[in-house]
Parts: structure tokens; sequence; C-alpha cells
């Protein structure tokens, strides 16, 4: 009897010990997955393009049915306003991204401002990770914006007010809007004002749990004890993005998009208002098929006062010589670009470019920028902001499109055929190999890059997931000590498993021989 009793607690500690891991690890996304689309009002440039769907008046809408007992911002969804303009098409410039800006005032439906409330913007197919994180001001108020990868299609905002936070409301952004009597899908090009659908509280509403009084509650708060954070943001929201430049800039390149290849991530640390107050990232070469030589830096207004802290290692984790850089930038070294690698012909081993060759990942730059003065996300922009390749050999720097413009208004880093000189792509990407153009149909690793392009993003959005294998640099998706950093709690996670595992293993077999030969 003793046995079975220590049998039995043994595998009941076991399932507890995973369960409790479960619950670490698997996305809060289950009450909402199966909800029903949320009521938008939305807004369009166009004063004779209207809705059809939502509420045309949801304050008279909600009024009309409001209960003898009035419901808790918990037992409410608010109905968020979405801008959209029908007739407007934004110029392509080869992003796998989205930017909407987020202009929100939160009201109750008499119209009453509700401030020192939180909004939040999660992302679903980012498992429901968090994208936007602001408590509004005495008039109610946020701005803002949110990045979210081209394939998303819907947002999740909810409204904390006090200890209440409301049920989710799942955004589309893409909304149907009827002009001249003509159904059409057009997309969101901004996240508005959110109605809570109940009026004013006439009883204090309980107080929360916010240890540092930045106005977060803790559950909500990253930092729950340092009153100047209070929000994580992460770019992407997993794994790592893939930064791929042509060097020959300003003539055309081969289009393989294999010249400098970078693989990061960023991560954000915001305070209540939304202001920026620290940004982390780490930067990885894993290609050079050039011959010239390149830099990776970034740019930032000169008017920034912000600490910069770089450390550099070999793919094994190895420190460099004088890999470990830590400064105050002047408006002068912000001008001339701060450095996050150096030159690629010392990061770098082999170019991983060919076929046959032995994939040997670069040097890695771990990045901390702390802003001594907290500034609004419109000073920076979204990540991974201003970043640049300098070709050291021939002077030139290259930027992605849509930041800088010639005299005409034609975009300064698209080519006469307008395609760019660096592309961002989300994920481990597998880059073309040497020569092989991207845009070609008969050597592309890419096929429906083209369709992708030639449409301006709107079809095959997805398109970095379909590859044909033997032209694209066969990069293992799993040997990349990046990601390998990114992963390491998992490790963990999995070695003790593992170990419990054994350790019951090892206790069963031990009492069960016991048992037989007794």
């Amino acid at each position: 009897m003793k046995n079975k009793l220590i049998i039995i607690l043994v595998i009941f500690s076991f399932i507890t010990f995973c369960d409790k891991k479960k619950k670490q690890v698997v996305p809060i996304i289950s009450s909402v997955e199966n909800k029903k689309e949320a009521k938008v009002v939305v807004v369009t440039a166009n004063p004779n393009a209207n809705s059809s769907i939502g509420l045309n008046n949801p304050t008279t809408s909600q009024a009309s049915n409001t209960p003898a007992v009035i419901p808790t911002v918990s037992e409410v969804e608010p109905v968020v306003q979405v801008s959209t303009t029908p007739n407007y098409t934004p110029p392509f410039t080869f992003d796998n991204t989205t930017t909407i800006p987020v202009i929100v005032t939160v009201n109750y439906s008499n119209g009453a401002p509700v401030p020192n409330c939180v909004v939040v913007i999660t992302d679903p197919s980012q498992n429901n990770s968090t994208v936007f994180q602001q408590v509004t001001n005495s008039s109610g108020q946020t701005t803002g914006s949110i990045i979210l990868p081209s394939t998303s299609t819907s947002v999740i905002v909810t409204v904390t007010v006090g200890s209440f936070t409301s049920q989710p409301a799942i955004i589309p952004l893409v909304v149907q809007v009827t002009e001249n009597g003509v159904v059409a899908n057009v997309s969101v090009t901004a996240i508005g004002n959110i109605t809570l659908p109940i009026p004013p509280p006439t009883n204090p509403i309980p107080p929360m749990v916010d240890s540092d009084g930045d106005g977060v509650e803790d559950s909500k708060d990253a930092y729950p004890n340092d009153p100047t954070r209070t929000t994580i943001i992460r770019f992407p929201a997993s794994g790592v993005n893939t930064l791929a430049f042509e060097d020959l800039f300003p003539d055309a390149g081969d289009a393989d998009l294999n010249d400098y290849v970078i693989q990061f991530y960023n991560e954000e640390d915001l305070n209540a208002k939304g202001e920026i107050v620290e940004v982390r990232g780490a930067y990885q070469h894993v290609a050079k098929g050039a011959g010239y030589n390149h830099k990776l830096k970034l740019l930032f207004p000169t008017n920034l006062n912000i600490s910069y802290q770089t450390t550099v290692t070999n793919a094994d984790g190895i420190a460099q010589s004088s890999s470990q850089v830590s400064f105050v930038p002047t408006p002068t070294q912000l001008n001339e670009g701060l450095e996050i690698l150096g030159d690629s012909s010392t990061t770098i081993s082999s170019p991983n470019s060919h076929l046959g060759q032995i994939y040997q990942p670069g040097h890695v730059s771990k990045v901390k920028i702390k802003f001594n003065t907290p500034v609004a996300r419109i000073s920076i922009g979204n990540a991974p902001y201003n970043v640049y390749m300098n070709v050291i050999s021939t002077g030139h720097d290259v930027y992605f499109p849509n930041k800088y413009f010639n005299a005409n208004g034609t975009d300064r880093f698209l080519d006469s055929n307008g395609f760019p000189w660096a592309i961002m792509v989300p994920g481990v990407w597998a880059w073309p190999l040497e020569s092989q153009d991207i845009r070609n149909a008969s050597v592309t690793g890419y096929p429906k890059f083209q369709s992708w392009a030639s449409s301006k993003g709107v079809y095959d959005k997805d398109w970095f997931n379909t590859v044909t294998s033997g032209k694209v640099f066969p990069i293992p998706s799993t040997y990349s000590p990046l990601l390998a950093f990114i992963n390491q709690i998992d490790q963990k996670n999995t070695t003790l498993i593992s170990l419990l595992l054994l350790s019951v293993g090892i206790s069963v077999s031990y009492l069960i021989r016991k048992r037989i030969f007794a």
C-alpha cells in the first residue's frame, strides 16, 4: 500500500507541474477566438460613403436598450470607431508590415470622457501579443500607432477602468464601405474613438492594485514596481525578422537580396503615456553575397537625449575585442548614425550565398538605447526605426523606401524599375542564391513574390511562405545563436520537464523492481 501511494504522489506531482507549465506558455485567447465581430463605427474620408456595418449612433442605440440595472465596465463590449479612405491608394514600398495610427478618446455613452483608463490593443495573429497600451489623459485621450504583419486581419481592443476590464472587442482591419451604391472592402486607416455603452458609474469604482502608482494595474504592468515603465512591445512578437540589402546604389542591383543580410528583433519599454523609455535589440549578420563591405547603422533625430550601448559577440557568444561600447551620443554622432555592426569583412566568415556552402552565421550585436528623456512614438517611428546599410566601399548609405524623396517627389530609394535596395521579411527568411533575381519567374525561389509586388501588396501577402528549394540558400531555421538566445527560456523548461520525466521513470522502475523481487 505504501509503495502504491508513493507512485500515485509522484505521478500527481508530475501532472501538476506539467499543467502549470502549460498555463504559462499557452496564449490566453480562448475567451475571444469564437466571439462575434465587435460593433464598429466606420468613418470615411468621403461624406457620401457610408459603412454597411456597425452603429451610426451608438449612444442612442445603446441607450434605448439600457436595462434597469446598469452593467459595469467588465460586462460590456466597447464600440470602436475606425477610419477608412476609400479612394486612397497608399504608395507601395515593398513593406510586409502595416502601420495604423491610433487616435482615441474613450467616452461613456453620454459623451463624458473616461480619464485614467488603460487602452490595450492586441493582435490575435501573433498569439494575442500587445501592440499598444496607454493610459488616457484627463480628457480620455491617447495617441500613437500600431505596427502589424500585413497578413493580420483583426485586432482586439479592451479598456480597463479601475479594477474593471471590458469585454474584448474584435476589430476587423478590412471593413465594408458603401460608396455611391457600390459596396467595397476597404482597409482600416486609423483606429479612433471608443465608446463604453454605459453611463458613468454613480458609485466609485473599486480601486485597482497599482504598486508603483503609474495608473496601470499590476496585472497589466510589465514593471509593477517601476513607475517609469509599464509596457513591453516586441517586434516581431516572437522569433526574428530579416533585413536584406542590395549594395550597388544608386545603380540597380541584381535583385538577389543577399548582398548584406541581417536577422534581428527589437524590444521597447514604454511608460504609461506610451512614450518610449528604452529600446533593446539583437542583430546577427547571416549573409554577405557581395564584394563590397558594409556596416549596419541606425539614424535617430539629433535632438534626442539617449545613452547608447552595444555588445558584439561571434556566433558562439564569445565577445570580440573592444566589443562593448557605451556612450552618450552628441548631436554630431547621432547625425553620423549609430553603429550596430562594423565592417562586414570582419563580421562573417562565409558568404552564405551559394549551394554547397556550409552555413556559418556571423557576429551578433546586442544593443540597448536608453532615452534619458522619454520620447513619443512619432519621434523615432516604429521598429526597426531608421536602420540602414552604409556601403564602406562606395561611401553610399542605403535606406528603406518611403523615407527620403527627391525634389520631384520620387522615392530616392526605389530604382528606375520601382524596386528597392532594402526589404524586411518576416521570420527566418531563406534569401535567394547568388544572381537569382527574386522577380524572375524562371529563377526565383519565391514564385508568389511578383504577384505580391505587381498587385502593390493586395495579393499574396504571405509570398515569403511559398519557397522553391534549390533556389534559395538552405538556412537551417534552428541553427541560429540569435534564435537560441530568444528561445533559451523554453529550452530551460524542456530540460526541467525531461529531468522530471527521468526522475519519475527511475522512481517507478525502482518501486516496481522492489515489488517484484521483494
